[in-house]
């Protein structure tokens, strides 16, 4: 018998080991993520509520605060940032960066998720985001992406 047949139960032993010793966390990979709701802004300054539904939260809620600056109401420019809140509890922080068209009442903007709490703690990702300015003064948002946690 040779010293690889003697040595074999003593290898998968150590294997064996290893894995129950060290146990390996799942992977995150990319998921879809969509989500539609309505925000409004609550002052002046430029902070914001929402709610609504999103893929991987179910209902979720929103506050935020975004700074809208320039001087072309085609293309004024907007950047922010928003904390949205799972059913659950879990938080997803989101950096906001985008225009916004006062003539249309459309903000398009891009999502980049940054980390959070819970399931969303090392979270990455991005989106694109629609948003839609309603007569009753609260906006439509539609954002459509990856989410990675």
């Amino acid at each position: 018998m040779n010293l690889f047949h003697l040595l074999r139960p003593v290898a998968v032993l150590l294997v064996a080991a290893g894995i129950v010793t060290f146990p390996s966390r799942a992977s995150a990979e990319d998921r879809p993520f969509f989500l539609r709701g309505t925000a409004q802004f609550v002052s002046q300054a430029g902070d914001f509520i929402g709610a609504g539904n999103a893929t991987h939260m179910g209902h979720y809620t929103e506050i935020g605060s975004a700074v809208i600056s320039g001087d072309n109401p085609f293309a004024l420019q907007v950047s922010g940032c928003a904390i949205l809140t799972a059913a659950n509890g879990d938080e997803l922080w989101v950096e906001i960066n985008g225009q916004f068209n006062a003539v249309t009442g459309t903000i398009t903007a891009t999502d980049t998720y940054w980390g959070g709490t819970g399931r969303f703690e090392n979270a990455t990702g991005s989106a694109s985001l629609v948003a839609q300015a309603q007569p009753d003064g609260t906006f439509v948002i539609v954002v459509v992406g990856t989410i990675d946690y």
